[in-house]
């Protein structure tokens, strides 16, 4: 009998050993990527990720705007581009 309760010692220490957050590997460890000494590890991650992105696509630069975009209609459009003619004309003498 006592070496079936050793056994099941073994066993239950197994579960709990592998079932442990210290037997998983680093990066599959959610808490100890949330940790804040693993700051440096999780910004490294953010700029290396839209990196290699970027080097899979052969794609060698960007351009960022910042702001917004909006379509005139062409009538108001075309008054626009006539009074800013008119002032630069007005300016050139």
């Amino acid at each position: 009998m006592n070496k079936n309760i050793s056994h099941s010692n073994n066993l239950n220490n197994l579960n709990l050993i592998i079932n442990s957050d210290t037997y998983k590997l680093a990066h599959e460890d959610i808490s100890l990527l949330s940790r804040n000494e693993m700051r440096g590890v999780r910004m490294l991650l953010e700029i290396t990720k839209p990196d290699l992105i970027l080097e899979e696509n052969k794609i060698l630069s960007t351009i960022i705007i910042f702001g917004g975009a909006s379509i005139a209609e062409k009538s108001n459009t075309k008054k626009r581009i006539e009074n800013i003619k008119e002032l630069i004309k007005k300016n050139q003498k």
